[in-house]
């Protein structure tokens, strides 16, 4: 995926598997400790001194279907944008893929509704949802997770 300006002096890409280290950094930075698996595809906001903004984790699943992980917008740099502008660019990086589900937190479901997210609830019958990523959903929710499972269909009209 190449480069885009998302703002003045910021930019959107995607990272190469031998930068994940550096993403894993900025997690630790806004207090989340993970690893970022080797085929998974990270999406990162970066300003003009390559420092990251805004990251976003997407993990392949079978079928073509990807799991959207951990977007995070530093402290700082929330409410300007940079999230929404994360989720949109999901349909051109991830392109012919099938679709992109994610577990959203209750306060931000009318956040992924208005970028194109629908929750289970909402989806026709014949979005069957992959077995993996419905057992990793329900084994969140029995750990008391009050999460929404969200699907994004790919790609967008």
């Amino acid at each position: 995926m190449p480069d885009v300006v998302v703002a003045d002096c910021v930019e959107l890409c995607e990272l190469a598997s031998e930068a994940h280290p550096v993403v894993e950094r900025f997690y630790r930075a806004q207090g989340y400790k993970l690893r970022c698996g080797r085929q998974e595809r990270i999406l990162v906001i970066r300003d003009q001194h390559q420092e990251i903004l805004a990251a976003a984790r997407l993990l392949p699943h079978v079928n073509g279907y990807y799991w959207l992980r951990n977007m995070l917008v530093a402290k700082a740099w929330r409410g300007r944008g940079l999230g929404r502008q994360m989720v949109q660019a999901i349909p051109g990086v991830l392109g012919s893929s099938t679709g992109c589900y994610c577990f959203a937190l209750p306060q931000v479901v009318a956040f992924y509704h208005a970028l194109g997210f629908y929750t289970r609830e909402a989806l026709p019958p014949s979005v069957i949802c992959p077995p993996a990523i419905l057992a990793q959903f329900h084994t969140y929710k029995s750990r008391g997770r009050d999460w929404a499972l969200m699907f994004m269909n790919l790609p967008l009209p």
